[in-house]
């Protein structure tokens, strides 16, 4: 948006007369540099803000279903973030002050606009809003960092009183919040000892000069039960224009990590002793990369010794050295090791370990290229084994479920067609619905396999967009009454259920894919109930039978593909077994979750939820 102009301002206001003499005044100031929307009521107001996105909003507190203040904490909590400028007819300060503070930018009476005032009200709101929208998001996100930094962070004032400090509970030096705040840094002697006092004094020294903040320093400081800590602060001055007005103080515990560093320094000897005698592959370079020692392991592992001294680490495995030299670097000045489990040296795959000591880091291989072999052999047949089985599975639907319907329509298409035989008309009618029904079968069950190769591959579109639970149900309204014509079938879904921003046409497949599973498992002429409800944030959807119900032990496979419920179960229909595992694709899809309840010989409730537009009140 251009300096001067707003792009787009939503106008509420009942009034035909005041809302085209307000137009007409943003014509003439020349800021508005795109549209106008008007809403003649609060109701109006509210959805042209759930769709459309506004750069102001000129708001009469006076609407035919709102007045007052209400009117503004009503659009206030759709458009936080939106900058608004109360217009009303009462020329009283204490609306305008309430106003402004309710989350108002701005406030004029109508009948003394004109157009200069209304733009600069306007420009000077959009300014005021995005100041307050920044320093808010600067404040939001400084306070985020100070309260949940790993590091100690202590402010203080310029003087070196202790103002705040992240760590509210007992710190580093196990002193709690009270015991610190309010003190003085000069007065905390008692935790530094006399030797470190120049470095301590140095550190506040340069921060209050102004020239940036001293770096990190090292210290040793006295814990309350009189043990050491080893600690690296910094410390940086707080300006305010040229003015240093406070301190930040920036302390990281290193004691864990000094007491490692002199750990490894001791040690230093045994471990030379090992590596001369390893039978494993190492090399040890020093702080600078150089290689000075390799193992005689080399030797065995068919690899020529470097001249030591003068090889460069990065240049001694070609491409793969190079790869890890910056790492290597990194876990020598760090202090901590690394592993990589799997890199290429020439034809030949090696697992490494860089283990960085005092004066440089020992690297440390295993050749693992029989192991990667066996792994990819291991994982090529069980492709192979899943691959075998998804084609048993598909032959057993071809075989079955396809062919069923196939020998119909065949043997009755046959029958039509003999010249020797003349059909009544019912009969002919019976025979060609047949038909009918076995080619919508075959398919429903192509279609089921399509759509589960689709969302095996992530490849299975969604055509979203914002609709209601209701408007869905009410397109799959005649399947549903087909399905459940033999059945004591019954709804419930409110009429406030929120809008959802979903396919349409794929949540009523998942809807009816659920009916037909409970008509399936159902005895004809008892009852199912289809259900909706919003819980939180989300809707939910269930389907409820009365059906012969699902043991403990299938519950968790039932959304799995080619899973039925046949075993020792007399089969109620036909089905690719693949209709609930797709269900769970779609509402996956969608960032939901679906789920099934069951007791068996009492039924079942199928339930899924789908996220609710976001901005939708409870």
């Amino acid at each position: 948006m251009g300096s001067g102009y707003i792009s787009n301002i939503l106008l509420v206001e009942d009034n035909p007369g005041d809302a085209r003499l307000i137009s007409e005044m943003l014509v003439e100031s020349g800021i508005l540099a795109a549209g106008l929307q008007i809403a003649t009521s609060l109701h109006e107001a509210q959805e042209q803000l759930g769709h459309s996105s506004f750069d102001a909003i000129l708001l009469d507190l006076g609407l035919p279903d709102s007045a007052g203040l209400d009117t503004l904490s009503s659009i206030h909590q759709i458009a936080q973030s939106t900058p608004i400028v109360v217009l009303t007819g009462l020329a009283d300060d204490e609306i305008g002050f309430q106003s402004i503070k309710s989350g108002a930018q701005d406030y004029l009476v109508k009948g003394q606009i004109e157009s200069s005032l209304l733009a600069r009200a306007l420009r000077y709101a959009t300014q005021r809003k995005r100041e307050a929208e920044a320093l808010r998001y600067s404040e939001e996100r400084f306070r985020t960092i100070f309260e949940n930094a790993n590091d100690e962070i202590i402010y203080m004032d310029k003087t070196g009183r202790v103002i705040d400090r992240n760590i509210k509970e007992e710190d580093m030096l196990g002193y709690t919040l009270e015991e610190v705040i309010g003190g003085n840094i000069t007065e905390f002697d008692y935790i530094i000892g006399a030797e470190q006092a120049e470095a301590m004094s140095n550190m506040y020294a340069s921060a209050l000069e102004g020239s940036g903040g001293q770096g990190l320093t090292k210290l040793e400081m006295i814990h309350k039960n009189g043990s050491r800590v080893f600690v690296e602060a910094s410390v940086s001055p707080i300006k305010k224009g040229d003015e240093i007005e406070g301190l930040i103080v920036i302390v990281r515990n290193i004691t864990e990590r000094k007491r490692a560093e002199d750990e490894l320094i001791e040690r230093e000897s045994l471990n030379f002793a090992l590596f001369q005698n390893g039978p494993i592959p190492t090399v040890i370079v020093d702080r600078d990369g150089r290689v000075v020692k390799s193992n005689l392991a080399k030797r065995f592992s068919g690899d020529e010794l470097p001249d030591l001294g003068a090889v460069m680490f990065k240049d001694y495995w070609g491409e793969l050295g190079k790869s890890m030299y910056i790492e290597l670097m990194q876990s020598i000045e760090s202090g901590e090791a690394k592993d990589f489990m799997e890199r290429q040296l020439g034809e030949r795959y090696i697992s490494l370990t860089i283990a960085p000591f005092y004066n440089g880091a020992m690297i440390m291989s295993k050749d693992i290229t029989e192991q990667k072999k066996a792994e990819a052999e291991a994982s090529r047949t069980k492709a192979l084994e899943e691959l075998d089985r998804w084609r048993t599975q598909l032959l057993g639907i071809i075989s079955h479920e396809l062919r069923t319907p196939l020998t119909a329509i065949k043997g009755l298409s046959s029958t039509l067609m003999q010249q020797d035989v003349q059909w009544d008309r019912e009969t002919q009618y019976d025979m060609l619905m047949t038909i009918d029904n076995g080619a919508d079968r075959m398919n429903h069950i192509i279609s089921d396999l399509l759509d589960a190769s689709r969302l095996e591959a992530g490849v299975l579109k969604m055509d979203k967009k914002i609709t209601t639970l209701a408007i869905i149900i009410h397109q799959i309204e005649e399947q549903l009454r087909v399905l459940t014509v033999d059945y004591e079938f019954s709804k419930h879904i409110p009429t406030n259920i929120p809008r959802l921003n979903v396919d349409e046409v794929r949540i009523g497949q998942v809807v009816t894919n659920l009916v037909a599973n409970a008509t399936a498992y159902s005895g004809a002429g008892s009852r199912i109930v289809l259900e909706s409800k919003r819980k939180g944030n989300e809707v939910m959807v269930s389907v409820i039978d009365q059906g012969m119900g699902i043991a403990t032990e299938h519950l968790e496979n039932v959304f799995s593909q080619f899973y039925r419920l046949e075993s020792g179960v007399k089969r109620r229909k036909g089905g690719s077994g693949l209709g609930l595992a797709i269900c769970k694709g779609i509402i996956e899809a969608h960032d939901g979750k679906i789920w099934v309840e069951s007791e068996l010989g009492k039924g079942s409730r199928f339930s899924f939820t789908l996220p609710i537009m976001k901005g939708t009140k409870e």
